[in-house]
């Protein structure tokens, strides 16, 4: 291949890897609009207790936003590594926040209590447009109760702050070694939206809760004991406009901006790419 040739090859795959760069970002994470904001703070409950003789407890939580990953982790009450709560801002659809958090517990003595509160602040900084919010709740809970007098209850519920209105069913395992079921299994996901008007705010209270005892009925023996799991996921699915005011005019003389989708895009690179190679054929065939 000739000097000439191989500059139109590579310019054909320049042009190639450019249009492919931008048909891989049109099916990545979409950027929050600057109107809204969505900040959060994850902390331990109130009423997490220091773990009695017998039981451990441990948690991770976790912010996801842009990629980035802010953790904590917690081995009874005590912050083994980051620092709480966490806090910070979502940046694009697919951000998140994650609590994972464990318990066992063996032995007459034995009980222990780890909760986690995310509060979640829906803030619309627009002055005239109402946007729509959803997200996506995931839970995956387990429960164990073993011998004539243990019980554990994992459950992750979500709400409304301001006013205590249930924004998802409550979801919950529990397991009563005495009473039944001794074993417990659940993985639910729930889509909600929530809607914020011009320049309104809404404030979510995610809970999650891991507790266990042994003997609360008297009737403790030796082999009575519990184990609870959660891991709780809370996403951001999408931030869209439901209502705005009509939009004027365009200016005189304004040209309209092109969008074009990811197969416009492809058809394109297919495009360049054999404009490309039927160019050097040309030029091939010239030479010869």
């Amino acid at each position: 291949m000739d000097e000439y040739g191989s500059s139109v090859s590579a310019l054909a795959l320049f042009f190639c890897f450019i249009l492919l760069a931008v048909v891989a970002r049109t099916g990545s994470a979409d950027s929050l609009d600057p109107a809204i904001r969505i900040t959060l703070s994850t902390r331990l409950g109130a009423l997490s207790a220091i773990p009695a003789a017998g039981a451990t407890q441990s948690a991770r939580l976790a912010l996801i936003r842009g990629g980035s990953v802010t953790d904590a982790t917690v081995d009874a009450l005590d912050v083994t590594s980051g620092t709480l709560p966490l806090v910070g801002q979502w940046l694009e659809t697919g951000d998140e926040i994650l609590f994972e958090s464990l318990t066992d517990g063996s032995g007459a003595a034995a009980a222990s209590a780890l909760l986690g509160d995310t509060t979640v602040t829906l803030a619309n900084l627009s002055a005239t447009v109402t946007y729509e919010i959803t997200m996506s709740l995931s839970a995956m809970l387990a429960t164990n109760a073993t011998g004539n007098d243990a019980t554990v209850d994992v459950r992750t519920q979500l709400t409304n702050e301001d006013s205590g209105a249930l924004l998802t069913p409550v979801v919950g395992a529990a397991s009563d070694s005495f009473f039944g079921p001794p074993l417990e299994n659940i993985d639910d996901t729930q889509q909600f939206s929530v809607q914020i008007p011009p320049l309104g705010q809404v404030r979510l209270l995610l809970e999650v809760d891991v507790q266990g005892a042994v003997n609360q009925l008297g009737n403790a023996g030796a082999t009575d004991g519990y184990h609870g799991e959660n891991q709780t996921r809370l996403s951001l699915v999408s931030a869209q406009v439901v209502s705005a005011p009509p939009a004027g005019p365009p200016p005189v003389g304004a040209a309209p901006v092109p969008t074009l989708s990811s197969g416009t895009w492809l058809l394109l690179v297919l495009v360049v790419a054999l404009v490309a190679i039927g160019g050097l054929g040309q030029r091939k065939g010239a030479e010869a």
